[in-house]
C-alpha cells in the first residue's frame, strides 16, 4: 500500500511540471509582450565600426512612454539611451576604445505601466560583441637559423584594426641601434631596423612594439602591442682577451702605466673599422677626471680623433695585440677605479667589454705621486710583461724599468751607491797627485 501510494505521488508530480510548462507555453502563444532585436554582429568588429540594430516589440501597448538603455562599448561612457516610437527603434552606434577582445552587451526596454508607474526592464536582451583588437604582424626580416653578432637586419612589420584617425609608431625591442620610430598605418608594411646581439648566445630573439600617438612630445605615446619575433642563434664575430697590464692597489697620478689587449676574429671573413676603446671612469661624486691613453703606433693599426685605437682590417681567424699606456690626472687623486677596454664594431654598436675582474678584485686608488710606495713595481691580479713599456710607446729592458722606477719613487740604493764609487774615485785621484808632486 505505502509503494503504491509512492508511485502516485511521484506521477502527479511529474505531470503538474508538464502542465505548467505547456500552460506558460500556450500563454506566449496568445501575445504576450516580446522583442525581436536584428542586427547583432556574428563576426568581429572593429574599433569606430558603427554597429546598427533594429528593435521590435509586440504585445506592448499596454506600456506607454517605452525607451531604451544599451551597455557596452559604445558612447563615451560605455552606455547610451533612446526612445521607441511605435514599438520599433534603430540603434546606430560606433564601437569605442576598448582594451576586451569580447564586450558584454545589456540592451533594456523600460516604460510606464497602465497605472503611470514606471517598469525597468519590461524586455531584456544580452548578446556578446566580438572586437577586432590592434595586432602587429612580423612579415620579413627575422633571421633564420644562425646569424652573425653585431648584423643589421631591417624588419618589416605589418598592423591591422587600427582606430580610425589616430596616429600609430612602431619601433623594436632587443635590438641595439634601434632607438628610431617608424610610423605605420593600417595595413601597410612598415620597416624598421636594428642589431642583433653583440654576443654569441644559443637562442636570441626580439620585439616589436605598436605604439599610439597622444601628444605632440617626444614621449607621448601609449604601447597597445607587441609581438616578438621567432628565435635563432648569434655566433659572435669577434672578442677581446688577454688583457694585460701591470695592476697595482694604488696607481700614482702622473705616471704612464702600460697594457695591452688582444682581438681576436672567430669567423671566415675580414673584418674592418674595429675600435678599441680604453679608459677607466670617475666613481667618486664631486670628482671629475679623464685618463689619459695613449697607444703604441704599429702596422695596421691608426688612431682616430677621438684617441682610439683603430684595426684597419682584422683578417679571418687572425689576432691583433694592441697595446699602449694610460696616465692619471692629479684630479683623479682619491678615487678608486678599474681599468676596462670597449670594442666597437662599424656604426659605433658595442661588440664587447672586458675588465681584469668580473668581482671587483681589480679595483684600485689613484693616489699622489709624492705618497706613492714605487707604485710601478708591485705585482697584483693582473699579469705583468717581463719587458715594460714606457710612456713614448718604446719598450725597455727590465734593468732600465728598474731604474726609471727608481727615479720615480726616490728609492736611495742606486744613488747611495753611485756616491761611494765616486768618493772612492776621488780619493784615489788625490792620492796619485800627491805621490806625483812628492817626485
Amino acid at each position: 500500500m505505502k509503494k503504491w501510494m509512492r508511485k502516485l505521488c511521484r506521477s502527479s508530480l511529474v505531470l503538474t511540471v508538464v502542465l505548467s510548462l505547456m500552460m506558460s507555453v500556450t500563454a506566449l502563444a496568445e501575445g504576450d509582450p516580446a522583442m525581436t532585436v536584428t542586427g547583432i554582429p556574428d563576426d568581429e568588429v572593429k574599433i569606430g565600426d558603427t554597429v546598427t540594430l533594429e528593435i521590435k516589440l509586440e504585445g506592448a501597448e499596454e506600456y506607454e512612454n517605452l525607451s531604451y538603455s544599451l551597455t557596452g562599448p559604445f558612447g563615451e561612457s560605455g552606455f547610451v539611451e533612446g526612445d521607441i516610437d511605435e514599438g520599433t527603434a534603430t540603434i546606430q552606434e560606433k564601437v569605442q576604445k576598448t582594451d576586451l577582445s569580447e564586450e558584454e552587451c545589456y540592451l533594456v526596454v523600460s516604460g510606464d505601466d497602465k497605472d503611470g508607474d514606471y517598469v525597468f526592464g519590461i524586455f531584456e536582451k544580452k548578446f556578446t560583441l566580438k572586437i577586432a583588437q590592434p595586432k602587429l604582424t612580423i612579415v620579413s626580416g627575422v633571421p633564420e637559423g644562425t646569424v652573425y653578432a653585431d648584423t643589421l637586419i631591417e624588419v618589416g612589420v605589418k598592423a591591422e584594426n587600427l582606430e580610425p584617425g589616430e596616429k600609430y609608431i612602431v619601433y623594436t625591442s632587443g635590438l641595439s641601434d634601434s632607438d628610431e620610430v617608424v610610423e605605420i598605418k593600417e595595413d601597410e608594411v612598415a620597416y624598421v631596423r636594428g642589431r642583433v646581439s653583440s654576443y654569441g648566445e644559443e637562442k636570441s630573439s626580439f620585439s616589436v612594439i605598436l605604439c599610439k600617438v597622444t601628444g605632440p612630445g617626444e614621449w607621448d605615446y601609449e604601447e597597445v602591442c607587441e609581438t616578438e619575433s621567432s628565435y635563432y642563434e648569434v655566433l659572435q664575430t669577434v672578442r677581446l682577451t688577454n688583457l694585460k697590464w701591470n695592476y697595482v692597489k694604488e696607481m700614482a697620478a702622473g705616471t704612464a702605466y702600460p697594457f695591452s689587449v688582444t682581438v681576436e676574429n672567430l669567423i671566415d671573413e675580414d673584418i674592418p673599422g674595429l675600435v678599441i676603446n680604453t679608459g677607466a671612469s670617475a666613481h667618486v661624486d664631486g670628482l671629475v677626471w679623464e685618463p689619459q691613453v695613449t697607444y703604441t703606433p704599429q702596422e695596421g693599426i691608426t688612431v682616430n680623433e677621438y684617441g682610439d685605437a683603430v684595426i684597419g682590417n682584422l683578417k679571418a681567424h687572425t689576432s691583433a695585440t694592441i697595446e699602449g699606456t694610460i696616465t692619471f690626472p692629479k684630479e683623479a687623486v682619491g678615487d678608486s677605479t678599474y681599468l676596462r677596454v670597449a670594442l666597437f664594431g662599424e656604426g659605433d654598436s658595442n661588440i664587447d667589454y672586458l675588465r681584469l675582474s668580473d668581482n671587483n678584485d681589480d679595483i684600485f686608488s689613484i693616489v699622489d705621486a709624492a705618497s706613492s710606495l714605487n707604485p710601478g713595481n708591485s705585482q697584483g691580479n693582473g699579469t705583468q710583461d717581463a719587458n715594460i713599456q714606457n710612456a713614448g710607446g718604446q719598450k725597455t729592458n727590465g734593468q732600465a724599468a728598474d731604474a726609471r722606477r727608481a727615479a720615480q719613487t726616490g728609492d736611495s740604493t742606486p744613488f747611495l751607491a753611485t756616491i761611494t764609487v765616486m768618493m772612492i774615485a776621488a780619493a784615489i785621484v788625490v792620492i796619485t797627485a800627491r805621490k806625483r808632486h812628492m817626485n
